[in-house]
């Protein structure tokens, strides 16, 4: 069984901001310790692949991150995609550019910006995904739920399913489910119903199954992508073809994208499939959505208090602190939120955390941050400049 990793590097982590932005999304920063959340998964999909069988695939304005944190990866080994139409798009144009692959070869799919505690335990569900996978039913890893979480997906599962061997020495050693039904980002009371039922897990966002299954099942699915994708594979094998790459290529490809409703993995296809299996994940997982990640993983002060920076508090609790610019002193604040730095200011309650994606990408704040790059700009302009404008 050959297998091979797509690592999904193209998002921009907008409930970050402004600590992620455009041009730094989240899984290029360091927010757990040393490593990247790019970095960290590639080492652990490194503790049993080789790192010619390990692809990434982000946004051509990314190409550069990538090969600046993970230089081990070869060259073609990191992927641009044309453009952006949400992960079925990006899972499948991956499967099309990775030379060498065969549809019997297993496609290990993962986030780079996930939080993974446990390696090993990780490492042994996947594995074990792999050789589940590779009877050719697609495989999805799922994740008991610690809380009415509102942002993910949820997925029931019926009766565990055992057609894959005995569990134990010798054998596999992770529980296996047939998916149900999927439930995408239930409001709060639905949230809390669900995670007092003992058939529904978190979905992870973490696919494995055979390259030709998931090619096969986006062709049956989404029938526009598929065409695409033929398109491109064409394009790629023939002669006189422009360089994969090339100025030219992304142009040729980009074209091609352009057409392209935006749609998930999950939705477009995963959903539709009534033989997906789920691989129980009993591993600590986060799909560090925002700001509330840093208070469940990075240790607070007796008041509860998460503090990054140079900050004197006084009279606050339950606040989460990211701060990079000079000394601040915060007073008197309770459940909030303050981060910034040189990028920005944010100031927001916890509660109202999940407004912050629709905020950062909505037109006033957009025409917000304009105005003070431009502004900025004018600043760093000669003043001998300035005043020519000034004098015509």
């Amino acid at each position: 069984m050959a297998v091979r990793a797509i690592v999904l590097a193209g998002g921009r982590g907008y409930r970050f901001w402004p600590r992620s932005s455009e041009t730094m999304p989240k899984q290029f920063l360091a927010l757990f310790g040393r490593e990247t959340l790019l970095q960290a998964t590639v080492a652990r999909l490194g503790r049993f692949l080789s790192p010619d069988h390990i692809h990434v695939i982000t946004g051509a304005g990314y190409k550069g991150l990538v090969r600046e944190q993970v230089p081990g990866l070869a060259p073609g080994n990191v992927i641009v995609e044309p453009a952006r139409r949400d992960t079925a798009a990006a899972i499948g144009y991956a499967l099309t550019m990775i030379d060498g692959l065969s549809p019997d070869d297993v496609a290990v799919v993962v986030p780079s910006d996930h939080f993974i505690s446990g390696v090993d335990a990780w490492v042994q569900a996947i594995e074990d995904a792999c050789r589940a996978a590779d009877t050719g039913r697609p495989v999805l890893v799922g994740i008991p739920p610690t809380r009415p979480e509102t942002a993910y997906g949820y997925i029931l599962v019926s009766g565990e399913f055992d057609g894959w061997g005995p569990r134990g020495p010798g054998g596999l050693r992770t529980k296996f489910y047939s998916a149900a039904r999927f439930i995408e980002k239930p409001d709060r009371t639905l949230a809390e119903c669900l995670i007092t039922e003992s058939r529904c897990l978190w979905n992870s966002g973490m696919f494995i199954w055979k390259a030709g299954v998931a090619l096969e099942l986006i062709r049956r699915h989404i029938p526009e992508t598929a065409r695409v994708l033929d398109d491109i594979a064409r394009l790629k094998a023939s002669r006189g073809a422009p360089a994969v790459g090339s100025a030219a290529w992304r142009a040729r490809t980009a074209t091609l994208f352009a057409g392209l409703d935006a749609v998930s993995i999950d939705y477009g296809v995963l959903e539709k499939c009534p033989d997906v299996i789920v691989a129980l994940g009993e591993f600590g997982w986060d799909d560090v959505g925002g700001w509330e990640a840093l208070a469940r993983y990075v240790p607070g002060d007796d008041n509860e208090n998460v503090v990054r920076g140079e900050v004197l508090l006084r009279g606050a609790s339950r606040c989460i602190i990211d701060w990079s610019g000079s000394p601040a002193l915060i007073v008197g604040m309770r459940d909030v939120v303050v981060a910034g730095g040189p990028g920005g200011l944010l100031v927001c309650p916890r509660d109202r955390l999940g407004e912050l994606k629709d905020l950062v990408t909505g037109r006033e704040f957009r025409r917000l941050m304009n105005g003070a790059q431009e502004h900025a700009a004018g600043e760093q302009q000669p003043a001998t400049d300035r005043k020519d404008e000034k004098a015509t």
